[in-house]
């Protein structure tokens, strides 16, 4: 396998796990991270830059993985307009185009895990390019992060990913109001006695696990705001209605103001217990 040199900009928990995964398979990676003490613990490990300028110029292959679309923006000037750009990231569709329409090998790859499964390299990875863009790029050291899908688009790309996360957070806030409504009324041996069986009583069943428990962090109450709003702007430029997700988003941020935001996003149960909606 031909590398070369690769260098990944983001250490938050999911680039940590990208970090730490692709280390593993002793690749050589060049780092940087806009808050310095994250690059630290990989100094003996990495090549760790404290300045884009010359992390840039030591790098050919460019991994992002940041929190939002102001983020990535506020990378990609410094990087040169012909390289080739992965971003893990999430993005709404928009977002996608308009950095397309500069950066020609820009690929919105996001992904489907939590840190620890991209470490051991069980992630999803939805490639918004061709597999001869793969292959022909010496891409394919990707795949020690797990399996890739590709869908030849990176709008379509981020689009999966943002569809997959709005349903996710808008049915957890559903199943919530479904688990406290049926443990004020006493009814939960019943109701999964009578109905556990369908489908949706079965998931609401399955997501109420979290409730009263406290969860290890894969993925913020922040992100998921950040993401069904994303969400909700892609609908709204196509004019589809969002009532029951833009409730959702409310009740995101209604958890950030409870002091949820870096908490993992299945803890919003905590505001149930604290408000009434």
């Amino acid at each position: 396998m031909k590398i070369k040199m690769i260098g990944l900009i983001g250490l938050g928990r999911m680039g940590k796990g990208i970090a730490k995964n692709l280390l593993n398979h002793n690749l050589k990676l060049n780092l940087f991270n806009r808050t310095k003490e994250k690059l630290k613990e990989f100094e003996e490990k990495a090549n760790v830059f404290y300045d884009i300028e010359n992390f840039v110029k030591e790098t050919k292959i460019f991994l992002i993985m940041l929190s939002d679309y102001e983020a990535v923006k506020s990378i990609l000037k410094f990087i040169p307009k012909d390289e080739i750009i992965i971003d893990f990231s999430t993005l709404y569709p928009r977002a996608v185009i308009e950095i397309k329409e500069n950066y020609k090998n820009y690929v919105s790859s996001p992904v489907f895990a939590g840190p620890k499964d991209i470490e051991e390299g069980k992630a999803r990875i939805i490639f918004g390019e061709t597999r001869n863009f793969f292959y022909e790029n010496h891409l394919d050291f990707i795949s020690y992060l797990g399996n890739v899908y590709f869908v030849n688009d990176s709008v379509k790309a981020s689009t999966i990913k943002l569809a997959s996360n709005f349903i996710h957070g808008v049915f957890y806030v559903l199943s919530l109001e479904f688990n406290t409504f049926i443990k004020e009324f006493d009814i939960e041996n019943e109701i999964f006695e009578i109905q556990g069986d369908r489908p949706i009583i079965d998931m609401a069943r399955r997501y109420g696990k979290y409730y009263n428990n406290d969860v290890e962090i894969s993925f913020t109450t922040e992100l998921m705001a950040k993401d069904i709003e994303y969400a909700r702007i892609s609908a709204h430029e196509k004019n589809i209605p969002f009532f029951i997700t833009s409730s959702a988003r409310e009740v995101y941020e209604l958890a950030k103001r409870y002091g949820l935001s870096n908490k993992d996003w299945r803890e919003i149960w905590r505001i149930f217990k604290k408000t009434s909606l």
